[in-house]
């Protein structure tokens, strides 16, 4: 018998079934708490002007206290060189991206003993943090950057975690070190230019649960001895999106797909 072009009473049901699933979770999902990055450009900060340790702003339901000391063994002159203070938001472009936290010091001498430590401290555990630094390159100085996260894990001990913020290896004005006091990234081959992003080290912590980032910016031993001022910066902070909201993502769009296609197949 030819078909009449109705749908049968049991393919309709299972059609509402998978409608009614397909939308639940297409509601469900834009429902869930919005992501809160933490824009540095949007914290009433003007250019140049210095960061008090101790500042705090929110992120993704956590607030982040961002500290920051100085560490010298008083052999030479480390000063500040940019903005007006150690730490200082730049409305500006650093390694490709506007507005952004800047370390910055001018060392006398070419003493790695002397360094800037940044943390930032989260009120709540966050196991989705992501975010760059932004251009540790070299000239007369040499930029050297270690991070530890949680306290006492070192990110270069968990490979995952971190990545080159350019692909192109040759371009790259940044490569791990090789030097015996610290385990980080030193700059190499030449500086980077403020709109570039040959200086960046992308870190991602998806999946790993993230109190607090310890970020230590010095001049490595292969400077000039009385290297010119450096900088390194960081970016906003961003939430990546965790592994079970993009599954629950495809699935809701497998379901729509397939529930489309069973009223298509009804009605021919």
């Amino acid at each position: 018998m030819p078909s009449s072009g109705r749908p049968t009473r049991a393919g309709a049901r299972r059609t509402r079934r998978l409608l009614a699933r397909a939308s639940f979770l297409a509601f469900a999902l834009p429902l869930a708490a919005p992501a809160q990055n933490l824009i540095w450009e949007n914290q009433g900060m003007t250019n140049a002007l210095g960061i008090a340790s101790g500042s705090t702003y929110a992120y993704n339901g956590a607030t982040v206290t961002l500290t920051w000391s100085i560490t010298t063994n008083s052999s030479s002159t480390f000063a500040y060189a940019y903005g007006s203070n150690y730490v200082s938001y730049q409305s500006g472009m650093e390694g490709g991206q506007l507005g952004n936290v800047l370390l910055g010091f001018d060392n006398s001498a070419d003493d790695r003993n002397d360094w800037i430590t940044l943390t930032l401290t989260f009120s709540v555990a966050q196991s989705n943090l992501a975010f760059s630094i932004l251009d540790i390159d070299t000239g007369s100085w040499d930029d050297g950057v270690d991070v530890v996260y949680n306290g006492s894990t070192n990110v270069r001990d968990t490979p995952s975690v971190w990545s080159y913020g350019q692909s192109n290896a040759r371009l790259r004005t940044v490569t791990t070190d090789n030097e015996s006091y610290f385990q980080g990234w030193e700059g190499d081959n030449s500086n980077s230019d403020t709109n570039q992003n040959y200086g960046n080290i992308n870190l991602n912590f998806n999946g790993i649960s993230v109190t607090s980032i310890a970020i230590r910016f010095f001049s490595t031993d292969d400077a000039d001895s009385n290297p010119g001022s450096q900088k390194i910066g960081i970016s906003d902070l961003i939430e990546v999106p965790e592994p079970p909201a993009m599954a629950a993502a495809a699935l809701t769009l497998l379901l729509l797909a397939a529930a489309r296609r069973r009223l298509k197949a009804h009605f021919l």
